[in-house]
């Protein structure tokens, strides 16, 4: 626990086409598509908590989210 609460999160999508470090870890050929995934997460003093890049495989991409917002 790191002792912070989550005020809000921004998430981006975009296509792309993979680079070559990205495609042999995600085992695709270099060019292949992609999807790009980027999320800040901001703390209640509009700080940056959590920063994620996330490069996905565009045919196995599947994406689902929940929003909960606690009633504590």
């Amino acid at each position: 626990n790191f002792n912070q609460i989550v005020r809000l999160a921004d998430e981006e999508f975009y296509a792309s086409i993979v680079q070559k470090e990205d495609s042999e870890l995600l085992n695709i050929p270099e060019g292949s598509p992609v999807l790009h995934l980027v999320r800040s997460t901001y703390n209640l003093e509009n700080e940056v908590i959590e920063f994620t890049l996330s490069v996905a495989r565009a045919d196995k991409f599947h994406y689902k989210i929940r929003h909960l917002r606690s009633t504590n």
